[in-house]
């Protein structure tokens, strides 16, 4: 996608010129503000990630920087010859397409060439004896097909197709794919093309440690700039250099990595918060001696008292509040405590192995977890770390070995797709099914997961993904299990969920196995990690 001219633009950095400048945009649905006079640059090689919690208009934004959409007001100005390589959620027209082919897309000038050549070609395979003209469009079809990497093609897709681990998939038609297949086409899609302004959304969603490292260093080698939403902590934290946050409809800009942007952060509120605490001390004392020196010109009868105060008065009047920083964001209330202490030993696994169809999945598998324990299994997609969870849970049986739960255990099991969920219940119907109370009770409960008033009454079905997240964590929570059994739990949720998540987690007294593609998750909430590869578990103690 060539990026269009909206104004002039020539700022330049130092030797880099800015690529990008947004000045004042603003977007509203329904008549709520969701962006608000947003101004920033990006510069040629600038690495960007927009943070901000769900709904904070992330997404919105790329749509415009991507030209998807329109601001209502402000302007967007772009480098002269920019070229934007952007996929959104949907891809049209790609049914009946083969991987290789939606790829293709990415080329549009190479594939009309390649299919007039072909068409040339069918005709002369034909026996047809072509004109000089036809010979001579023909000769040069090859020409320009050369110089333009037309070759190349081809090598190009399945490089970054092997990368993101869909190589074996490019003969596959769309509508046979999975839903992370598809997420990972779609990443693939934005990455062949010819660009020097990438713009990912969510880009490591469905991405295996493995896959996420090689995004990483195919990020840190491009040439142009990256623009970037992601929850995923690392992953930003590892390619970004500038940070710009999107809250309550504004943006503020950070010149550094996440970790920067966690501790600047923090910096930049305590600050506001002593600006805001000295002016309230300040008023404090202004009314005091307003209120002082009126109370004298009133005793005394004294003119200079009384104009001091009215002088005084309107000091006060010009004066511009600052308002209360705030120090608390809207998250969810997670108290996660468990009814009854478990069994010591709550898992153990003797020589397990399952058989997908006649192929082995899981070979010679074992594993004890005892109370307390905070595991955390890791492994490349499609290994079998979700099989695993099932065996455990007795979801599913195993070819051959054993496995033993401990007494008095109450699981809390948080499936990957939340199969637990049925799609044509409404919240509030969902949750009175898993944990019993009067309604009353449940929507006040469920108020502690953002589900206000009319939210409850939303179908299942209709919910996002983050929003079901919160449902199935609000289920588990009423039930009070003495274990967590967690498959991709930080998936869709934004960054203060996580935390959250994270921080009731550490509280939480009971025993917790995660299966999690979550780098910075797990290796700051785990303590006993192991790999699944090769059809065996195996325990590491190296950091992620």
């Amino acid at each position: 996608m060539a990026a269009s001219f909206w104004g002039s633009f020539f700022v330049v950095k130092g030797s880099i010129m800015n690529i990008l400048d947004l000045n004042q945009i603003s977007q509203s649905f329904a008549g709520n503000d969701i962006l608000r006079d947003i101004t920033f640059t990006v510069s040629e090689q600038d690495k960007v990630a927009i943070v901000g919690r769900n709904g904070s208009g992330k997404s919105t934004l790329l749509k415009i920087i991507a030209q998807e959409n329109q601001p209502q007001k402000g302007t967007l100005s772009f480098q002269k010859n920019t070229k934007i390589a952007y996929v959104g959620q949907r891809l049209n027209d790609v049914k009946h397409k083969t991987v290789l082919n939606i790829l293709k897309n990415g080329f549009p000038s190479l594939v009309m060439m390649e299919k007039a050549i072909a068409r040339l070609e069918k005709r002369m395979a034909a026996g047809e004896i072509l004109s000089e003209k036809d010979y001579e469009r023909y000769g040069n079809l090859l020409d320009d097909f050369q110089v333009s990497g037309g070759y190349e093609m081809t090598s190009k897709i399945e490089s970054i197709a092997n990368g993101l681990g869909i190589g074996d998939l490019l003969s596959q038609e769309w509508q046979t794919l999975s839903g992370g297949q598809r997420t990972k086409t779609k990443l693939a899609l934005s990455l062949v093309q010819s660009s020097n302004l990438l713009i990912l959304d969510e880009p490591t969603n469905h991405l295996d440690l493995k896959t996420t490292d090689w995004l990483i260093d195919y990020i840190r080698n491009y040439k142009g700039a990256v623009i970037v939403v992601s929850h995923d902590r690392h992953f930003i934290d590892q390619i970004v250099t500038r940070v710009i946050e999107i809250e309550d409809g504004s943006s503020s800009l950070y010149e550094g990595n996440y970790s920067f942007y966690v501790a600047e952060k923090q910096v930049r509120i305590e600050k506001a918060f002593q600006k805001y605490s000295d002016q309230q001390d300040r008023i404090k004392k202004m009314k005091q001696s307003i209120h002082q020196l009126k109370e004298w010109a009133h005793i005394y009868n004294n003119e200079k008292f009384a104009s001091r105060a009215r002088s005084m008065q309107k000091a006060l009047d010009k004066l511009e509040i600052i308002q209360r920083p705030n120090l608390t964001e809207k998250n969810m209330t997670m108290n996660l405590s468990a009814a009854d202490q478990s069994s010591k030993i709550v898992f153990e696994v003797k020589g397990v192995s399952y058989n997908l169809s006649t192929q082995p999945l899981l070979k010679n598998i074992d594993l004890t977890v005892t109370r307390g324990n905070r595991v955390a299994i890791l492994g490349d997609n499609g290994v079998g770390k979700s099989t695993l969870l099932k065996i455990l849970l007795g979801l599913k049986q195993p070819t051959t070995g054993v496995v033993h739960t401990g007494p008095n255990l109450s699981i809390g099991y948080f499936s990957q797709f939340e199969a637990e969920l049925e799609p044509q219940k409404t919240v509030l119907e969902s949750y009175i099914k898993q944990v019993p109370m009067s309604e009353a009770d449940a929507r006040y409960q469920l108020s502690k997961f953002l589900f206000y008033k009319e939210d409850v009454f939303k179908k299942v079905k209709s919910l996002s993904g983050g929003e079901r997240k919160r449902l199935r964590w609000a289920q588990i929570i009423g039930q009070h299990p003495n274990v967590i059994v967690l498959d991709e739990p930080t998936n869709d949720l934004d960054i203060g969920s996580i935390e959250m998540l994270e921080d009731t987690l550490d509280d939480y007294e009971g025993t917790v196995l995660a299966v999690s593609h979550d780098r910075y998750f797990v290796n700051n909430h785990f303590d006993i990690h192991y790999v699944l590869e090769n059809k065996q578990l195996v325990k590491t103690i190296y950091k992620l």
